[in-house]
């Protein structure tokens, strides 16, 4: 049987609706770094059915917790909520990530998508409203809206049909911050759930940081049946800690773009705590242990290295008053050997007044290899020895933290825990002191040479940091 010209349009146009409709054949075809596999058919599938269900008016609640750089923004935040517009006139998005630029970027990766051939040719009548197209808020020739917001943001008069929560947690100060977390809350409630039409859907799509984040607090409302909404929970772990069906036991997420031993050299990189939250979905509580002293090598001699030619710097965390029962003043020296791992040489740790500490400083300073700087903390007690040893030292840096001690510390664990750490053992009561210190924190009753330790670590962590950063990557690839 021929068919008609008519009959042949129409059979096009089905065919072109089919895929309009098909979330996984769009993403495919709009991700230019797209390598197919299991992982995004499983996601695809759960977005889809997010989307029936809006278009339905079930009022559908989505918590999906995915590793890091898996593409979940630029699956969900970019492509999905440019698809859901391109099918549904008059439909509003807000997206709202850990800050407004950030936002406002993902914003303009779907506004670029626009002009990609595979869009023109399946919405060909579709275009930018040329009066509405900011960064922040814009709008398609069919009445659907985007607008993107940060989190803490207002969306005073935006409504949505959907709304999008992007790694609402920006890093681990913010995840111990009992002031962030209060603020994520008080935003949720008043803003992000306030700014959905009736049978609307909400979208949490984060990495795990801790028990208090705000997929924790969801969970938690649920268990307890203090919330009316049921989320559907999605946790994607990195390497599957049991058979899931589609995935076996031991297998990574998404093998063709994170191999199992590119993810295990990952795991040792950031350290267990670390790669259990953001990479496990499993955060453990911020009150653990964070440093296990086995993770440091302890050695009777030092390598025979001219310290002198290393990188040597001292730190220093004080506490002046002068009882036997106050903190300790602490000062401890740290070097980059020739093995590229740190070596604690020498530290001081008395309690003492300002003047006494302030002598036994500099007698214990002239036994030391060659320093490169002196870090002191700038805050409390740290401006009055900054003022004296000023006149005494060239090579003095003021240290102004930007963050509590347990998050200095949890940054800077992942690098002891690699066994980049060395200790010279000492034999004597104050040198198990500081092991028990090391062990215990947070919980143990001084925390000074742990303090003085993480800005001696951040320093060397944040010199490596500098340093690749810094490589011309272009230059490189044309050499090879």
């Amino acid at each position: 049987m021929t068919l008609s010209r008519r009959q042949k349009e129409l059979k096009l146009e089905l065919l072109k609706e089919k895929k309009r409709r098909d979330f996984y054949f769009f993403l495919k075809n709009t991700f230019p770094r797209f390598i197919d596999g299991e992982f995004y058919k499983q996601l695809s599938t759960a977005l889809q059915q997010f989307a029936q269900d809006v278009k339905d008016k079930k009022s559908p609640r989505l918590l999906l917790s995915v590793p890091p750089r898996h593409g979940k923004s630029e699956t969900t935040t970019v492509r999905f909520a440019l698809w859901l517009m391109l099918n549904n006139p008059d439909f509003e998005i807000i997206a709202a990530a850990n800050a407004q630029d950030l936002a406002e970027g993902f914003s303009r990766k779907a506004k670029t998508l626009l002009e990609c051939d595979f869009i023109n040719q399946l919405w060909p009548d579709i275009k930018a409203n040329d009066k509405l197209f900011t960064n922040k808020e814009w709008m398609l020739s069919n009445g659907s809206k985007y607008f993107a917001g940060s989190v803490g943001g207002q969306s005073t008069g935006k409504g949505s049909h959907v709304f999008i929560v992007d790694d609402p947690v920006k890093d681990l100060k913010q995840a111990n911050s009992d002031a962030f977390i209060s603020e994520l809350y008080d935003w949720f409630d008043s803003v992000a759930q306030t700014r959905v039409y009736p049978g609307g859907g909400i979208i949490i799509i984060a990495t795990r940081w801790s028990q208090r984040d705000l997929t924790a607090r969801i969970l938690r409302q649920m268990e307890r049946r203090e919330i009316d909404d049921e989320y559907k929970t999605i946790f994607y772990s990195a390497i599957a800690e049991k058979d899931e069906g589609w995935r076996k036991q031991g297998e990574s997420l998404h093998e063709e773009w994170f191999s199992k031993e590119r993810l295990l050299k990952i795991k040792k990189a950031v350290g267990s705590k670390t790669w259990d939250s953001l990479y496990q979905q499993n955060p453990t509580s911020t009150s653990d242990k964070i440093i296990n002293t086995d993770w440091i090598e302890q050695v009777e001699s030092l390598p025979i290295v001219n310290w002198d030619r290393q990188e040597v710097i001292v730190a220093v965390d004080t506490a002046f008053k002068g009882k036997t029962t106050s903190d300790y003043n602490v000062a401890v020296c740290l070097a980059r050997g020739l093995d590229n791992r740190l070596y604690l040489l020498n530290y001081l740790r008395v309690q003492c007044d300002f003047t006494e500490f302030l002598k036994q400083f500099t007698n214990w300073y002239t036994k030391l290899p060659k320093v490169r700087k002196v870090l002191v903390e700038s805050k409390a007690n740290g401006d009055a020895l900054i003022s004296v040893l000023k006149n005494k030292f060239s090579n003095l840096i003021p240290v102004n933290p930007d963050s509590d001690k347990v998050s200095r510390v949890s940054a800077v664990a992942p690098l002891i825990e690699a066994g980049n750490l060395v200790f010279l053992r000492k034999h004597s009561s104050d040198y198990l002191d500081i092991l028990e210190e090391l062990n215990k924190f947070p919980n143990s009753p001084n925390d000074d040479f742990v303090d003085a330790l993480a800005y001696a670590l951040q320093y060397f962590q944040d010199q490596e940091k500098k340093s690749f950063d810094s490589i011309d990557w272009d230059i490189i690839l044309k050499r090879m």
